[in-house]
């Protein structure tokens, strides 16, 4: 573990989450630029996650600086849930729960993962790997330690990225 606990104390999972997807789009969000609110896909996702809050009465529950869609006791184990509309950046979300489950970890309460992808029916059981974690947490303080965001980087989904003007134009 090389991370400072000020770094850790100041990311989140969602953090983690774009620093898979995209380390700039991750520097950005750290610094409080948050184009989110021009997405429709984000739109689509906050939709999606109200429905299912209201059919299924699940609660968000807070989590240091991140929020759990749903905490299930199952057969004596704790299981989190991560609700995602698409399992397209699946890598992202399994980086994301499992920051969960380490945070978890660190307070004492083994739990593993569940990542739901109700319009897919389809869930993936994630496990907590400690070292991945502890490198992963490491290289995103590095980058948003940094004063300037890294190199902007061509990928398949910049097009609807909410940061896309950020980057190339």
């Amino acid at each position: 573990m090389t991370y400072s606990e000020d770094c850790l104390n100041s990311i989140n999972g969602h953090l983690l989450s774009y620093y898979i997807v995209c380390p700039r789009q991750a520097w950005f969000s750290h610094r409080g630029i948050n184009q989110e609110w021009t997405s429709e896909i984000v739109d689509l996702g906050k939709a999606l996650d109200e429905i299912k809050s209201k059919n299924r009465k699940m609660a968000h529950i807070q989590l240091s600086r991140s929020e759990i869609d749903l905490i299930k006791r199952k057969d004596g184990k704790i299981e989190v849930y991560e609700i995602k509309k698409s399992s397209k950046l699946e890598m992202a979300h399994r980086a994301q729960l499992m920051f969960y489950l380490f945070i978890l970890h660190k307070l004492g309460v083994d739990s593993i993962g569940v990542l739901w992808y109700p319009t897919e029916r389809k869930k993936v059981v994630v496990y907590l790997n400690p070292i991945w974690m502890e490198e992963l947490i490491n290289k995103v303080c590095k980058v948003i330690s940094s004063d300037k965001p890294p190199q902007a980087k061509r990928k398949p989904y910049c097009a609807k990225c909410s940061y896309y003007e950020y980057c190339w134009v």
